[in-house]
């Protein structure tokens, strides 16, 4: 498990995205917490006694009861710590064509802070294809990376959303605390961390829903990426 520390800023210069030093392509597939596909997290027992937690997915027909084992304490965590959840599958395709693919269940974010938890999983890309079928929503975003020219430890990640919410671009940086004193470029617009609009990309997801493009939120997207 990892504390998720993340701020989001709109942008204002998209001539930074050729000082990119990678491009990766994402689809995120979610699924609503009420979902009868939202993962189970199950004790089990091995055959010499000792407990394990496997993630379920309980998805139709072939993939019906596909476990994935995770550390006890992350079982734990997600099954009592009593937050509502997020969960998605992640595919990633690197510039060479390589692809990863990852099962995420996030804590909810909490107004005016900028850590949540975090838990991943990497997954076969053929689960990743197959779960994603039974999500509810998506998105599709291509992302470009900046290096962070006040830490070369950090890297600023550049969001070129797709689909319906084609026009926004939204910049993120992971930090290591949330204290972290963080300088921002001159190619940023205004921060979006605390803005319910942009903060969660499973609310992006809902204008991509069951096939259904919806642009009613476009024009408020292009708004904030000229302001």
């Amino acid at each position: 498990m990892a504390i998720e520390i993340e701020r989001k800023f709109s942008l204002k210069d998209e001539n930074i995205l050729k000082s990119a030093i990678g491009l990766k392509k994402i689809k995120q597939s979610y699924f609503s917490d009420d979902s009868v596909y939202f993962p189970e997290i199950l004790l089990k027992k091995d055959g010499s006694g000792n407990n394990y937690h496997v993630i379920k997915m309980g998805l139709e027909n072939s993939l019906n009861g596909k476990e994935y084992k995770i550390p006890n304490e992350d079982g734990v965590e997600i099954s009592n710590g009593g937050f509502k959840k997020e969960c998605r599958i992640r595919t990633v395709t690197n510039e060479s064509g390589d692809r990863e693919s990852f099962l995420t269940i996030k804590s909810k974010k909490v107004r005016d802070e900028f850590g949540r938890k975090e838990f991943e999983y990497k997954i076969p890309n053929i689960d990743a294809d197959e779960f994603s079928k039974f999500g509810s929503s998506y998105i599709l975003k291509d992302r470009y990376i900046i290096p962070y020219k006040e830490n070369n430890l950090l890297n600023w990640e550049v969001d070129v959303f797709k689909d319906a919410n084609v026009g926004l671009i939204i910049a993120e940086i992971e930090l290591p605390y949330e204290s972290y004193n963080l300088k921002a470029p001159d190619w940023l617009g205004d921060e979006v961390t605390n803005d319910d609009r942009y903060n969660s990309n499973k609310n992006l997801s809902l204008n991509n829903k069951e096939k259904e493009v919806k642009q009613n939120k476009a024009f408020v997207f292009n708004k904030i990426k000229n302001k």
